[in-house]
């Protein structure tokens, strides 16, 4: 039942089991205090007055705390369906907020929709260095694969890649206008990613793309390892999920102010950048154990997204079930 108190909003948040998106009626994303892929929640201004009862009652981490609310939600869900079907093929699951997304049905979701039971670490807004670099986490959970374990998902490098500045009008932005070569007459969309910086940053993800593969081999030889990249995103503000208030901010802002007007011309931009990362990045590391989902021309129009780098609810069902088409052609066991 949808809330209609502060009490009823405090009874929701404190219940372990609870489906937190019937909070989602109430709460929109924070666009200044949000990054590319980590989301900052905040309570829409049609019900303020309701979320100012339910502060003063006592749960006032709706706003900031939904990302580890839903991430703590699915361990007790695990924890429970594990208990009761030991059997139960589980997918374990890391990465960023294309796996775990508090405002949409996500990778993670559709792959629980589909029958497997997600072990899932992922957190929106993570990076590729916390994971490899402080990997006790991912370490624990390697340490209880086992037989039902069919496959471990992986979605990561857009943070590395798309960081956050300070713009010119003072809010958050990516940092995509200073990775792009300058304009001048006659330059095709490649021209633009083919620079030093871009190098860079595509060399240090692989870098931690390949260590975080030994990683999992070292704990989990046998366990299957599927990659995944990102759509082609569309450069826009004109999305249908009115949550989310982005105009363009992330990939269109940026490309506009680096002198790029062309709607055809950013696109074709965000492709070559998202084809290099494929190219250079994970195709390479594509191997008899380790499958690469390739998730390009899956969303080709803005009713597929709900922002400039997330599709929406329903744009991430077929990117779901192409990263799963990979599960049984390496884990036969499994269930779909």
């Amino acid at each position: 039942m949808t809330p209609r108190s502060a009490e009823d909003i405090v009874r929701l948040g404190q219940n372990p089991y609870a489906d937190l998106r019937e909070l989602l009626l109430y709460v929109e994303v924070d666009e200044p205090a949000s990054d590319p892929f980590r989301p900052a929640i905040r309570t829409r201004h049609l019900h303020a007055g309701l979320l100012d009862d339910v502060v003063a009652t006592g749960f006032g981490g709706i706003e900031t705390d939904l990302i580890r609310a839903e991430r703590n939600q699915r361990r007790r869900v695990f924890d429970r369906e594990r208990a009761r079907d030991p059997r139960r093929p589980v997918v374990l699951c890391e990465g960023d907020s294309w796996n775990q997304h508090p405002l949409l049905t996500d990778i993670v979701d559709w792959i629980a929709k589909a029958g497997y039971l997600p072990d899932c670490l992922s957190e929106a807004g993570d990076l590729l260095s916390r994971m490899t670099e402080a990997g006790a986490e991912l370490e624990e959970a390697l340490s209880r694969v086992d037989d039902s374990y069919v496959a471990f998902v992986f979605s990561g490098g857009g943070n590395d890649i798309l960081g956050t500045e300070i713009g010119p009008d003072g809010r958050k932005t990516s940092v995509l206008r200073r990775l792009l070569a300058p304009p001048s007459p006659g330059m095709k969309a490649v021209d633009f990613v083919r620079t030093g910086e871009v190098d860079r940053a595509l060399a240090t993800v692989r870098a931690r793309f390949e260590t975080l593969i030994r990683l999992v081999r070292s704990r989990a030889p046998a366990l299957p390892i599927v990659l995944h990249g990102y759509d082609h995103a569309i450069p826009s503000g004109a999305f249908l999920d009115l949550r989310f208030l982005f105009r363009g901010r992330w990939l269109a802002d940026p490309m506009r102010e680096h002198g790029i007007e062309s709607h055809r011309l950013q696109r074709e931009i965000v492709a070559a950048l998202v084809n290099r990362f494929y190219e250079e990045v994970l195709l390479p590391l594509a191997g008899s154990s380790v499958a690469v989902a390739d998730l390009r021309g899956t969303n080709t129009n803005v009713g597929g997204w709900a922002d400039e780098i997330h599709p929406s609810s329903w744009g991430f069902q077929p990117v779901a079930e192409k990263i799963m088409g990979h599960i049984p052609a390496i884990a036969p066991t499994a269930v779909v």
